[in-house]
């Protein structure tokens, strides 16, 4: 069930792309608009991404989240959620990662696995 206006899935979408261009933290948007639902967050998601899309980005796959019972519970859910990875999410094999400009940098200890999209190949093999 949406709760939200299409006119307030690219207001809210439009607030975190400024706060990602400008390294700006901002309230959490379940602070600002208490009342949206899991498919509104993914909306709001979707439209990012199509930003993301628009400058170039490319997509490489898919991240998970919430993946612990515990950890669902505590958010009020009742499955994982996911997210969209961009080729500029990522960091090369071996390469720095800056923390200037970073809101709250932070690593999780917490193993995860990323799965890459890929093409299949028409000569039998695949990615």
């Amino acid at each position: 069930m949406n709760s939200l206006s299409q006119e307030q899935v690219v207001e809210f979408s439009k607030v975190l792309y400024t706060a990602r261009q400008s390294s700006s933290e901002v309230e959490p948007l379940t602070k600002t608009f208490t009342d949206f639902s899991l498919a509104d967050a993914y909306r709001i998601q979707a439209h990012g991404i199509q930003q993301r899309l628009q400058n170039r980005e490319k997509m490489i796959g898919y991240k998970m989240g919430l993946t612990s019972k515990a950890k669902m519970e505590q958010m009020g859910l009742h499955q994982p959620i996911f997210g969209v990875l961009t080729d500029q999410m990522q960091i090369p094999n071996k390469a720095e990662f800056a923390l200037q400009d970073k809101i709250h940098p932070k690593a999780e200890p917490v193993i995860r696995t990323a799965f890459i999209l890929g093409e299949i190949s028409h000569g039998g093999a695949g990615v």
